[in-house]
């Protein structure tokens, strides 16, 4: 293997080393920013020599056949929250870890889907009568979007986040005279939703809380936490009934739930 190769693994090693447990989606941002830098005939040769494209041959090597002994080998797989993340075999590791890379992960994925969230939001406050004013959220400027809904002598302060792993860094600042809206997108299992329910739900209790569930393809949004007592909001849900008795199953408190009549 070439130069050029050596350099790009010895790179991408420093990097995965940093991050401890990583995911396919953030394997992939680092391995395109890497072949990215390449001129087009650097390129060329590597991918003659390596019989195919230079980005999904590089990824594979990293995760299941590596191509090089310098290659890194993240290998070994773990599964959390219902979402499969790569280490080196050698490395242990704490849960914090896993939940950092879940976090990174989700940031990769919100890109796009973090504007939808906010307009299907921003569509459904209008609708139940709210003035809405978009802002920069000062706590995350790339990784949430912040809203302010006002109605007669209401007003709402809404964070729309990539994850529901994201809420419970938002309760601490929260100030317990004030109503707060936390809007986060459908996960690709519930895995998210039990973990939140059974060890972060709490974190919120005394505070004016709801939490709203997005499906970003449907255009579509049930309250997952909280209670509002705004009977415009509660008709515009697509079906708040049925899902208020989500958070019930695992144990939530009952001053958490969103009123399922």
């Amino acid at each position: 293997m070439g130069l050029e190769l050596n350099a790009i693994f010895a790179r991408l090693n420093d990097h995965f080393k940093k991050q401890v447990v990583v995911s396919e989606d953030e394997i992939k941002v680092a391995v395109d920013g890497e072949v990215d830098k390449l001129d087009a005939q650097t390129r060329k040769k590597l991918e003659d020599e390596l019989q195919g494209d230079l980005k999904e041959v590089l990824v594979s090597s990293i995760v299941s056949s590596p191509i090089s002994v310098y290659s890194p080998n993240l290998t070994s797989k773990r599964n959390y929250l219902g979402e499969t993340f790569y280490h080196y075999p050698t490395h242990e590791f704490l849960a914090e870890e896993l939940e950092k890379a879940f976090k990174r992960m989700t940031k990769i994925r919100s890109v796009d889907k973090l504007d939808v969230l906010h307009k299907v939001a921003g569509a459904l406050l209008n609708k139940s009568g709210y003035e809405v004013v978009s802002s920069n959220c000062q706590k995350d400027l790339l990784g949430c979007r912040e809203l302010t809904a006002t109605k007669t002598d209401r007003k709402l302060v809404v964070f729309v986040l990539p994850s529901l792993n994201f809420a419970a860094d938002y309760a601490e600042e929260m100030d317990e005279n004030q109503e707060y809206v936390i809007v986060v997108p459908i996960e690709k299992t519930p895995a998210p939703f039990i973990q939140f329910c059974r060890e972060k739900a709490e974190e919120f209790s005394g505070k004016k809380i709801q939490i709203w569930v997005v499906d970003h393809e449907k255009e579509t949004v049930n309250p997952f936490l909280g209670y509002t007592h705004d009977d415009d909001l509660y008709r515009n849900f697509e079906n708040a009934p049925l899902a208020a008795r989500a958070c019930r199953l695992y144990g939530v408190g009952k001053d958490l739930w969103v009123r399922s009549s």
